[in-house]
């Protein structure tokens, strides 16, 4: 999503055309899953990704369609053949997805341009859910790959009949008019709490970065010497020693501690055990981390908290992939991040729990 926005940043800036691809249904199984997307532009550029390689430079010659006629295009792959070289491409999937091509132009169609762009921003910056809705099929006024915004979809789509992060295709009636629209529940990036800002810190959050989370550090010192090392775009938070109290919290927030000190550690985890964040991880020994989680524990017990708040409490933090250098370490914290806010156990595919099991665990949000 957001190399797709900076693209079309630029491609706004420079007046050039590019064709949209999105993913509006699938049916059985396939690389990626409905509302993903990829952009074409006209000097052959491709940004983002649908399948693992196996249409894009098929739905390339289609996108070539789009830039003559500027119609929007639906196409279909449906890769549940027996034959294991269905579409001639070795496809490694086996399903069938249905993909949307609408063409952005800023000088013939700029009102819908904009309104593609302006839906990307906000996809980026939202703090709270939002509903996004793309018309593929309608009468006027609501033409082919018209965006409702958000007052008129207030009327039709309340937020609460959209389940989270879901994207499917939906009939709605809107001001009498019948249309079908590609539907998604946005919810807001989540946001990571560093805490600390050593070189694992920092390794940690431009991973983080590059997967599109909104990355803070906080750390007691101003960071001046730090600031040459943190991501583009991550934020800098500068509290008192040991003072974790005024800083903000929401329940889209994850929190790794990674100060390297258990006295700050503790009192990290005071504020975020204590608090609506998601998620707290603390980076350490297995020994260190107990007894972190004993002091937290018994704090727990003296004031009478709900217990339960400490299943949010990953101490070490990570999974147990072997990790043992600090680009490993990494690799092993943010894939415990992505399982949490999946609601996944973090084990292997092949071992995948079904899907009325993988329901009833305890939910992350």
């Amino acid at each position: 999503m957001k190399q797709i926005r900076e693209t079309l940043r630029r491609l706004m800036a420079e007046r050039k055309r590019a064709v949209l691809a999105t993913i509006i249904r699938v049916e059985g199984s396939a690389y990626r899953r409905e509302g993903s997307r990829c952009l074409f532009t006209e000097n052959g550029e491709i940004v983002g990704m649908l399948s693992g390689g196996c249409v894009e430079a098929d739905v390339r010659e289609h996108a070539e369609d789009v830039f003559a006629t500027g119609r929007p295009k639906r196409i279909v792959y449906d890769f549940r053949s027996d034959s294991d070289d269905v579409w001639g491409m070795g496809a490694g999937c086996n399903g069938a997805i249905t993909i949307w091509l609408e063409l952005f132009d800023p000088v013939g169609e700029a009102d819908a341009a904009g309104r593609i762009a302006a839906d990307f921003e906000a996809r980026l910056s939202a703090d709270a859910p939002f509903i996004s809705a793309m018309v593929v099929d309608s009468q006027a006024p609501y033409p082919a790959g018209y965006r409702l915004t958000a007052d008129e979809l207030a009327a039709s789509l309340p937020l609460a009949e959209v389940s989270i992060g879901s994207a499917e295709l939906r009939k709605l009636t809107f001001k009498g008019v019948t249309l079908t629209a590609f539907v998604e529940r946005i919810a807001p990036a989540p946001s990571l709490y560093i805490v600390g800002a050593g070189p694992d810190a920092m390794l940690l959050g431009r991973a983080a970065h590059a997967l599109d989370w909104k990355v803070t550090f906080i750390d007691h010192r101003t960071g001046e010497e730090q600031r040459s090392q943190l991501p583009n775009g991550s934020s800098w938070l500068q509290v008192p020693r040991g003072d974790f109290s005024g800083v903000p919290v929401h329940d889209s927030v994850y929190v790794v501690l990674m100060t390297h000190s258990i006295g700050l550690d503790i009192e990290a985890a005071r504020r975020f055990l204590f608090s609506p964040a998601a998620y707290l991880g603390i980076l350490g020994s297995r020994r260190r981390a107990q007894q972190i989680a004993e002091v937290l524990r018994e704090e727990a017990g003296s004031i009478a908290a709900d217990l339960s708040v400490l299943n949010k409490l990953h101490a070490p933090v990570g999974l147990d992939i072997g990790a043992q250098t600090p680009e490993e370490i990494t690799l092993s914290v943010m894939s415990e991040l992505l399982a949490v806010r999946g609601r996944r156990s973090g084990g292997s595919l092949r071992e995948r729990l079904p899907a009325m099991e993988r329901e009833s665990m305890p939910a992350h949000r």
